[in-house]
């Protein structure tokens, strides 16, 4: 890993909610609003528009498990957030199987099954 994305990673560790810009409180929140009916859920954007930045103040405020693989998790989280992972349909029978309550997945674009989507524009 490079010093700079070393920094970068610090820097989400202590993210807080006021940091967060106007389109990424948007998304955040309707994560938060749309949360407890969805499973699956999407947010997905250009890089460098602050999905994983979400992600981590998600861990840190609500207590997700952040992972960049979900199939690496033991049963028992029940909030995901997976950053780094490409979608793919056997990641719902692993998310049942190990009784996960909401995986949120973070993608460039979005997948081609249907799940609710949240776009995050620079």
């Amino acid at each position: 890993m490079s010093l700079y994305v070393g920094w970068l990673n610090q820097i989400k560790l202590k993210a807080e909610y006021e940091w967060l810009t106007g389109n990424q409180r948007k998304a955040f929140d309707d994560i938060v609003g749309r949360w407890p009916a969805e499973v699956f859920l999407c947010l997905h954007g250009a890089p460098g528009s602050g999905k994983s930045f979400i992600a981590r103040l998600l861990s840190k405020i609500h207590g997700y498990t952040y992972t960049s693989e979900l199939k690496t998790l033991e049963h028992g989280p029940q909030l995901v957030v997976v950053d780094g992972e490409e979608y793919n349909r056997l990641m719902r029978p692993v998310a049942q199987i190990l009784q996960f309550k909401r995986v949120l997945i973070l993608m460039r674009k979005p997948p081609r099954d249907p799940m609710p989507r949240i776009q995050l524009a620079l």
